[in-house]
């Protein structure tokens, strides 16, 4: 059944990346859609038909606020998906502040989300941080 996953929850280290820089009352959703949606699907998606790629028997969309984004990844491909998402807030949040996000202090260069060693990282021009460790 199709259904409606908060970041939050779905992806908890990337939203610790994020929940610093969102407004309060930003909604961040993934919604799955992989058979029958839900009535919370159906309220956000509408006809999730159109939604669906020929061929796939699975659809992860993004959800910012009532805003929809197709994803390529999968569900079950948490590091992609990951990278993915971070990716695509990160545009939502340059474009919130008007300013290039993140940064390192000192070092300069915008760090890009990556998958390296099957994990999902923060690419600086100095290395890799693990997405979820920006505060550290």
């Amino acid at each position: 059944m199709s259904y409606v996953i908060d970041i939050a929850s779905a992806l908890p280290t990337l939203f610790a990346d994020f929940e610093p820089v969102l407004a309060a009352d930003t909604r961040l959703r993934l919604v799955i859609l992989d058979g029958r949606p839900d009535a919370e699907v159906s309220n956000l998606v509408g006809d999730a038909s159109q939604w669906m790629q020929a061929g796939d028997s699975e659809q992860v969309l993004l959800a910012i606020g009532e805003s929809l984004s197709s994803l390529e990844s999968a569900w079950g491909d948490q590091a992609s998906l990951t990278v993915e998402v971070a990716s695509l807030l990160q545009e939502f949040v340059m474009d919130t502040l008007n300013t290039t996000w993140p940064m390192k202090s000192g070092q300069g260069g915008v760090a890009e989300p990556a998958v390296i060693d099957s994990g999902p990282v923060w690419l600086w021009p100095d290395g890799p941080t693990p997405i979820g460790q920006l505060s550290r």
